[in-house]
């Protein structure tokens, strides 16, 4: 069994991400990335260790910046080793003695380079918002290679968060990152989601949600206030904690279903709340819009 871990404060949090290796793979770039995603990153590793679910067996981090939460995972979530990475370009990594195998995975386009069913957590941390061409080929790829009650963790922007509705009426972009990126597609937003479509795209590829959360503790005291005055002309519906700024879903396998699988319906495969309605744009590209090469960052 899992050993249960207290609350984790985000400057030990820090401390562990930044002793690591980990920390300075790569270029200066990484660094600057990682401090400035520590009060996010933080936010993740406290929503698993306060979801009520022990994550234990082999893990596969999923195009989530090659190990960035690894220190963490080892230091309070050991049981959630053996550690593998997946991502768009790279290979083997050894962090602080600690060799992480690093397999070539393309979210939307590929199969992933593993087994049916030999891993028990999928973690698929900010990167939901950056698939471009078929979401629900990459969960169900991650089904297939999930045992059954297995995991997989999302954590990604919230489409309806409130501080959208603050930039809204401060004439501003209320995108969480719009900026147009031509040599990287993947490293820009491109549908955000909405927690109630981040449900129906979980059980449309074999899970049941366990647990999600808006992180809605992070409202601000002008976005309460706001949610409270929109509320008194009935113009808001859901609860003030639908409304925070970031989501982070786990999911957990029912059934085995793959992009291998018969699925019941066309609108199962390919629903109309995420992809287009009309059915000549409801299936594959045979040309794919991304090319891995040298200009890649």
């Amino acid at each position: 069994m899992s050993t249960a871990v207290g609350p984790v404060s985000e400057s030990e949090f820090a401390a562990c991400l930044r002793a690591s290796q980990s920390f300075h793979h790569g270029s200066a770039a990484r660094r600057v990335y990682i401090d400035a995603s520590i009060p996010r990153l933080h936010g993740i590793l406290s929503n698993m260790l306060a979801c009520g679910v022990n994550f234990e067996g082999a893990t596969l981090d999923v195009a989530s910046g090659w190990g960035l939460v690894f220190p963490a995972i080892r230091q309070y979530l050991p049981s959630m080793l053996p550690y593998y990475i997946a991502e768009m370009a790279g290979q083997a990594i050894v962090y602080d003695g600690y060799e992480i195998p690093c397999s070539h995975f393309e979210c939307d386009k590929d199969l992933l380079q593993h087994d049916d069913e030999s891993f028990h957590t999928v973690l698929f941390f900010d990167c939901l918002e950056h698939l471009i061409v078929d979401p629900i080929w990459t969960l169900l790829e991650f089904n297939r290679v999930l045992s059954l009650g297995g995991h997989v963790l999302i954590n990604t922007p919230n489409a309806i968060g409130a501080f959208r509705l603050l930039a809204i009426l401060a004439g501003e972009n209320p995108a969480t990152e719009n900026a147009i990126k031509p040599a990287a597609i993947y490293q820009r937003h491109n549908p955000e989601w909405t927690p109630r479509e981040v449900q129906l795209a979980l059980e449309c590829a074999g899970f049941e949600l366990v647990t999600l959360s808006t992180n809605s503790s992070r409202l601000s005291p002008q976005e309460r206030q706001l949610l409270e005055l929109v509320r008194r002309f009935c113009a808001v519906k859901l609860p003030n904690e639908s409304y925070g700024p970031e989501i982070f879903a786990v999911g957990r396998k029912i059934r085995h279903r793959t992009v291998r699988c018969d699925l019941a319906s066309a609108e199962e495969r390919w629903p109309a709340w995420l992809y287009s309605s009309f059915d000549g744009y409801r299936k594959r590209p045979k040309v794919w819009p991304v090319i891995v090469g040298d200009d890649y960052c």
